[in-house]
């Protein structure tokens, strides 16, 4: 079965978006990395994406970068390593430099031979318990949400979302659209 042209461009729109997001997490590296480096972490990528049923194909343009597609499949497989139990050694939110690099890439093969991971991996999720009902078989209020804002100095500070636009946002936002 064929799927969907509006669903096959829906998610490649949510697959832009959150290479995207995930680029703006990662650092730019101290200096670029060894092609030799990346080579094995795009060889132990494309591995441990066959344990998903989604092989990848990763291309490297820019040695300063880490593609987009390669940041995606490693945000997946962090975060399934992490749910298993084994973590990366080094997060990929942290790595800059080639010997990080490095050890994510013999972690990922590491993982792939690890048959308790790829059981966990094909075993059927478990459902999440009902939530709490509030007095009376109300439903809880929903928690507001919530935005993160990153001060001069790196720190970041949560602040609520009350949907209003703040006059130094949009006064940011027209200065980054007039050109």
């Amino acid at each position: 079965m064929k799927m969907p042209e509006a669903l096959v461009r829906a998610a490649g729109t949510a697959d832009a978006r959150m290479e995207s997001a995930m680029l703006t997490e990662i650092p730019t590296p101290r200096r670029p990395y060894s092609a030799k480096v990346l080579k094995s972490l795009v060889d132990a990528a494309a591995k441990a994406s066959m344990l998903f049923g989604a092989p990848v194909e990763i291309e490297i343009k820019d040695p300063s970068r880490l593609p987009g597609e390669l940041v995606r499949t490693l945000a997946m497989i962090e975060q399934a390593a992490a749910d298993y139990g084994n973590p990366f050694p080094v997060s990929i939110r942290e790595a800059q430099t080639d010997d990080a690099m490095v050890a994510i890439a013999a972690h990922l093969l590491n993982l792939v031979k690890d048959q308790d991971f790829k059981d966990f991996l094909e075993a059927e999720p478990v459902e999440d318990a009902p939530l709490p009902e509030g007095p009376e078989g109300e439903e809880p209020d929903a928690p507001a949400e919530r935005e993160e804002e990153v001060t001069p100095y790196g720190e970041r500070v949560e602040q609520e979302d009350d949907g209003e636009v703040e006059d130094e946002d949009r006064e940011m936002f027209r200065r980054r659209m007039s050109f």
